[in-house]
């Protein structure tokens, strides 16, 4: 399990995470959805390690993610930012690639191009493989981007224990059929016993792909618990200070949130 604990972020004087406690488990997705400036990039680099924060520890079963082998930890955690920068004329088939650099000398270059392939058709972009990167769009970009990353911590023989996909606000860039089939493919991974963390903009793809919401406000964790229980009308309302209203999903059954 990958655990936040009692984290606090003080940067500038200003705390922008305050004793935030999160549990990643195996085989669920957990959103996390808030106001901007609440604190949910800085908590996700936290998470990923590339942060650290001025008080608490982020733990990979039960051990501090700093002790653990770097290489090790990027064949079990991948991390897809909000923005990935490539100035160079890579083909898309090498960016996805790139996801498999941790597994260097523990699986063969054969496997590592079909298990490229396979990230490439799941993330929808196997036509693109033969593209520029830098010609593509910023929608392209990110489902590009979501092909390394799962490419990274793709199931295999070698690469069994819990595996965890850390998500900065995926659906930027994407339209509607996009935004769907980026948090479904995320969400298939909980069924090979892989945990999802995403930061959500929107509360609605938080209610439809979620197992588990947590609200951060002001840098501190102020509701958590499945989508039903955490996305209400008053907290809602109260959060981002707008009139709101939650109907039941006729198809799904859970919430739907819109603007009265």
């Amino acid at each position: 399990m990958l655990e936040a604990r009692g984290l606090t972020v003080i940067r500038g004087g200003k705390t922008i995470l305050d004793d935030v406690s999160l549990q990643m488990r195996p085989g669920e997705f957990l959103a996390v959805i808030g106001p901007n400036g609440a604190g949910k990039t800085t908590l996700i680099s936290a998470l990923a390690g590339t942060l650290s924060p001025d008080a608490g520890e982020v733990y990979l079963d039960n051990v501090p993610l700093a002790a653990h082998d770097a290489a090790a930890l990027a064949r079990r955690r991948a991390v897809l930012p909000q923005q990935s920068e490539l100035s160079f004329g890579f083909d898309v088939m090498d960016v996805v690639l790139m996801g498999r650099s941790p597994h260097i000398g523990r699986t063969e270059e054969e496997e590592d191009v079909s298990i490229a392939q396979a990230a490439l058709d799941a993330a929808g972009v196997a036509h693109l493989c033969e593209r520029q990167y830098t010609t593509l769009s910023g929608g392209e970009r990110q489902r590009v981007q979501l092909a390394r990353v799962l490419a990274q911590i793709w199931p295999s023989r070698a690469n069994e224990r819990t595996r965890y996909l850390l998500l900065d606000e995926p659906t930027n860039n994407l339209d509607l059929t996009h935004q769907y089939h980026i948090l479904a493919r995320a969400r298939a991974l909980n069924g090979d016993g892989a945990s999802v963390f995403a930061i959500l903009h929107e509360p609605n793809l938080a209610a439809f792909h979620a197992d588990r919401v947590a609200i951060l406000d002001r840098g501190r964790i102020v509701a958590e618990g499945t989508p039903r229980e955490v996305l209400t009308e008053e907290r809602l309302s109260a959060l981002y200070g707008i009139d709101l209203r939650v109907l039941e999903h006729p198809a799904r059954g859970c919430p739907q949130i819109f603007v009265a």
